[in-house]
């Protein structure tokens, strides 16, 4: 699979960019599971699962039986069931707290919007109902207002009383004049006033209702999850080793671990171009079971042992090495013993840990294990 993505920098540049639009799916259906997620997780999910059909298209195309494999998963219909609900549902840019609501789109849910559209038109329609009222009853200075005590009202002057149609319902007497109510200003009223309220609340229960879907469809979200967690991993491996130069190693069942041109990866990171020295090394059960490496300070002993233990680790875990050629007998473990530590406080010397450390490697070591001792004893 890291072998496919390497040879063909579009399909894995076409990864890379897909991936990055992709959120930890696992963590937030963990969120939304346990109740603590909010729209924000919501809109997070249904962002990384609209992506993820693209995704499964291109990996299908990849010439690996792994890379195929994890198209499946990837475009389940469940996911995409649930990808187009969420998608649908949620707007662009969703507030972080439920209580305040102005999460649903519009469109979604037919009585939210209503709700909605009153909640924030609301001036509007007051505005048009006084225009229409003033051409109706020819009452120039007729102002709808409002207040706590009397809710929407129509204020009409003394001077202009002889105008007001019968079917008005008065509701007040001031100084200038009239207050009066309509029964299309109280079915309003009484619409405007728990609009917010019921709108929040309608919200809220579709909010539960999606996150219960998401919760149903935990099994292939965590599916999709893995899948992508694997494409990630099997991208980084086939980017870091083009990047760097790796080389595809031959892993086998032999008890033969041998290095060409074998280079730390992380210490020929850390040093300027091209003045990594690399080395050979050749380890087998016949002639070349131990290896003695000595030489002077910062000759590189340490450096030559680490690397080939992380030539074993990394092409073990299906990464490429950084070698001119590899050949890696399959290791059971690896064990170390690295840098002088004491511990006094139980009457332990450094040559006593060492000791110890080294006792119990040689306790636990198979012969399918590979152990790097990093300085033992007396000297270097």
């Amino acid at each position: 699979a890291v072998q496919a993505l390497v040879e063909s920098a579009s399909f894995r540049e076409t990864l890379v960019e897909a991936l990055k639009q992709v959120a930890d799916v696992e963590r937030l259906c963990g969120r939304l599971s346990l109740s603590s997620g909010g729209p924000r997780d919501l809109k997070a999910m249904a962002r990384s699962l609209e992506v993820l059909p693209g995704v499964a298209k291109v990996v299908a195309t990849g010439k690996a039986a792994l890379l195929q494999a994890l198209s499946g998963p990837l475009d389940h219909s469940d996911v995409r069931a649930l990808s187009a609900v969420l998608s649908k549902a949620l707007v662009e840019d969703p507030p972080a707290v439920v209580g305040d609501g102005g999460f649903i789109a519009k469109g979604y849910h037919a009585q939210l919007d209503e709700y909605a559209e009153l909640a924030s038109t609301g001036k509007d329609y007051l505005a048009k109902l006084e225009t229409r009222e003033r051409e109706a009853t020819g009452i120039g200075s007729l102002k709808v207002r409002y207040n706590r005590v009397f809710g929407y009202y129509l204020e009409v002057t003394k001077s202009n009383l002889h105008l007001v149609p019968k079917e008005w319902i008065r509701k007040q007497t001031t100084v200038g004049g009239e207050r009066y109510v309509t029964e299309e200003l109280k079915t309003y009223e009484e619409k405007v006033l728990t609009a917010d309220e019921k709108r929040v609340a309608i919200e809220l229960e579709l909010f539960e209702a999606l996150r219960k879907q998401v919760v149903a469809c935990a099994g292939p979200l965590r599916a999709a999850a893995e899948a992508v967690s694997t494409l990630d991993a099997l991208v980084s491996f086939a980017r870091v080793a083009v990047e760097n130069n790796y080389v595809r190693p031959e892993i086998d069942e032999s008890a033969v671990l041998e290095i060409t041109g074998g280079r730390h990866p992380v210490v020929e990171k850390a040093l300027r171009e091209d003045s990594f020295v690399p080395n050979d090394v050749l380890v087998n059960r016949q002639d070349r079971q131990v290896l003695i490496i000595t030489g002077p300070n910062m000759a590189g002993k340490s450096t030559v042992m680490r690397q080939a233990a992380l030539a074993v680790v990394m092409g073990q875990a299906g990464s490429f090495v950084a070698a001119k050629k590899a050949r890696i007998g399959l290791c059971d473990r690896v064990f170390t013993r690295v840098g002088a530590s004491d511990n006094l406080a139980k009457g332990q010397s450094t040559f006593m840990v060492e000791m110890t450390e080294t006792a119990n490697i040689l306790h636990h070591a198979t012969r399918k294990s590979l152990v790097v001792l990093d300085e033992i004893g007396r000297g270097t």
